[in-house]
């Protein structure tokens, strides 16, 4: 499965697979701080970051109710724990945050 309607979930998927290293307790920490005060737009793209690589992962479909990875659903938000996130997908993640 690929997102050619997504470029950017394909240009930092292309990256981390040249890239890729685990990131580190630091690192993690500094990405959650990062998209806690991004604006809800680019919030939206974390989200559909992370359901994409659900779906190319799980070659499977995900419902609009249904969250990956433990997500919940808070008041007025998404919640993800990073540590049920894979890896590589945290490196996306970095990688995002990098540019925005």
């Amino acid at each position: 499965m690929n997102f050619p309607n997504f470029p950017l979930y394909e240009t930092l998927c292309e990256t981390m697979k040249k890239d890729f290293a685990e990131l580190d307790d630091e690192e993690k920490k500094n990405i959650i701080e990062k998209i806690k005060v991004m604006e809800d737009e680019k919030q939206e793209i974390v989200y559909a970051l992370i359901k994409a690589y659900y779906m190319e992962e799980q070659q499977s479909f995900l419902s609009s109710k249904d969250l990956p990875y433990e997500g919940k659903v808070l008041k007025n938000r998404l919640k993800f724990d990073l540590d049920c996130i894979p890896s590589k997908l945290q490196y996306i993640l970095k990688l995002f945050c990098s540019i925005n």
